[in-house]
């Protein structure tokens, strides 16, 4: 993580001021710094600065920012920027840019870091232009353009800039891939910042294959706080595919692994993340305990976070029957997160409100912003959004298969549920039956999720669970395949398929078709 790698040379010259190193970062770990000192002042000279430089450095990576900024010299010099202006603004929660600018600009590790404040301040397009200088300057070294990779590409996400987060992470992984292990936390890096633009984006399957493939190999390196981020974007991706208890148990991992070893701070917002999915499977106490934890946790400079936690208040009013309190919180994150320069995130805030009951208040926002943002979900959310508030059940069908296609399960279950209920209200009632069958089929991949739109009484199935599979299948297959995929007789098929036809209200194949193919 920047700015705690790279730094072998400081580790050696630790290593020959003192023989045991672990001495150093044990002593930190516990709070106790009295015989990490007594080595580092043992040194004089070069190795006494390069030994107060990491001593810093190990006491901010361990959560100990007072005494880190402690070891820091009244004035640092240039070579220290970087350190002094991780340690103010993650550890401090102060204005890191003012130690950075110390150092002239133009060079690239300034900039790279530039980016990184920036981008966790919640400038993310400010975020973008430092991270493009550096990606953009002939021969900028191999490891300011890993920092701008991963930077970059997460703050083209967030812009909802989805071709130019994957160029950019596209470029990253090339250059992680010709330094060879000259930068151990390079893959990881450049990882983080591809998977935070893949979730922004609405992509929660590449998003978590990516996440799974970096714990694993976190895992094999032993290496907690790079696994700890990792997890907590399996549960990211977990959550958003409506896998409501895969991704609580992947956030509460990522909550204890980065147990003390938070450099950016990062439980608060992965412990909000925890509470909002406790909420959702229906569990108000816990939930609302784990928000306060969240709350409780040190700030630290992660501005761009902030909407986070007021949807994940949203969510624990929604849990506990609050639900005009729970849209209204849902709104301001909403707002938080424009002026935090995430529109993605704002269209995500702005849709739960909907979900929540305010739709005729934010689906006009919505679609402005679907304007603007690339890729496929945030149009759909607004569609969604306006059949939600004129009570459309067509514009309602209508984003169901973008929500099914990107794989985000909940949202579909509701959007269809929702339509069904709409076209209940209109007579239609074969229509309504139809999407009843689709909306369970989602709902049952979605873990025991507890939402609004998805009340069980909205999800009445007339179908048994086997006369569904078959139904939904016949929308592609026919008898003989169906039965050759369930090892059952093409008789038994038809006659699922007969008692379907019965019971939703239709005469055949053709009008299965004509209504779950919309």
């Amino acid at each position: 993580m920047w700015p705690f790698v790279g730094r072998e040379r400081e580790i050696r010259a630790l290593e020959a001021i003192h023989d045991n190193s672990k001495t150093l970062a044990g002593a930190a770990g516990v709070g106790k710094t009295r015989p990490a000192r007594e080595a580092v002042a043992q040194a004089a000279g070069p190795q006494r600065r390069a030994a107060d430089r990491l001593l810093a450095e190990v006491l901010e990576f361990r959560g100990n920012s007072a005494e880190a900024a402690g070891v820091l010299p009244g004035v640092p010099p240039a070579a220290w920027a970087l350190t002094s202006a991780g340690i103010s603004h993650w550890g401090l929660a102060q204005d890191a840019e003012r130690s950075v600018d110390e150092m002239a600009h133009g060079r690239d590790l300034v900039e790279a870091s530039r980016s990184w404040i920036l981008l966790f301040d919640g400038r993310c397009e400010e975020a973008l232009a430092a991270a493009e200088r550096v990606l953009a300057a002939p021969g900028a070294e191999p490891q300011a353009r890993i920092w701008a990779a991963a930077s970059g590409a997460a703050a083209a996400g967030l812009l909802g800039r989805a071709v130019r987060a994957a160029q950019i992470h596209q470029d990253g992984r090339a250059l992680v891939a010709s330094t060879g292990d000259r930068y151990p936390w390079a893959a990881a890096q450049v990882g983080y910042g591809g998977c935070l633009a893949l979730l922004a984006l609405g992509m929660p399957r590449p998003a978590g294959r990516m996440a799974e493939d970096g714990y694993r190999a976190a895992v094999r390196a032993q290496a907690p706080s790079m696994a700890g981020v990792w997890a907590a974007f399996m549960g990211l991706a977990a959550r958003a595919a409506g896998r409501v208890t895969a991704a609580r148990s992947a956030l509460h991992e990522a909550v204890v692994l980065m147990e003390g070893e938070d450099v950016y701070r990062l439980r608060r917002p992965w412990m909000a993340e925890l509470a909002t999915t406790t909420a959702l499977l229906g569990a108000p106490e816990p939930a609302r305990r784990r928000l306060a934890l969240a709350e409780g946790c040190e700030r630290g400079g992660g501005r761009l976070f902030e909407p986070w936690l007021e949807l994940s208040r949203a969510w624990n009013h929604a849990a506990s029957g609050a639900l005009s309190k729970a849209a209204r919180c849902a709104v301001n994150a909403g707002s938080l997160a424009e002026d935090r320069g995430q529109p993605t995130y704002a269209a995500v805030a702005l849709y739960d409100a909907a979900r929540l009951g305010a739709a005729a208040a934010v689906h006009e926002r919505l679609s402005e912003l679907a304007t603007r943002l690339e890729g496929e979900l945030v149009p759909a959310m607004a569609l969604a959004a306006k059949g939600l508030a004129t009570g459309d059940g067509s514009l309602m069908e209508e984003a169901l298969p973008v929500f099914a296609d990107l794989g985000h399960n909940l949202l579909a279950a509701e959007i269809a549920s929702a339509a069904a209920e709409a076209h209940r209200k209109a007579g239609l009632w074969a229509r309504a039956g139809l999407l009843v069958e689709r909306a369970a089929a989602f709902a049952a991949r979605c873990e025991g999720a507890r939402t609004p739109l998805l009340a069980p009484r909205l999800l009445h199935s007339s179908l048994t669970p086997r006369e569904r599979e078959v139904a939904l299948m016949a929308l592609t297959l026919s008898s003989r395949e169906i039965a050759k995929r369930l090892g059952l007789s093409p008789r038994t098929v038809d006659n699922y398929l007969q008692r379907a036809y019965g019971k939703l209200g239709i005469s055949g194949r053709r009008d299965l078709r004509a209504g779950l193919e919309r």
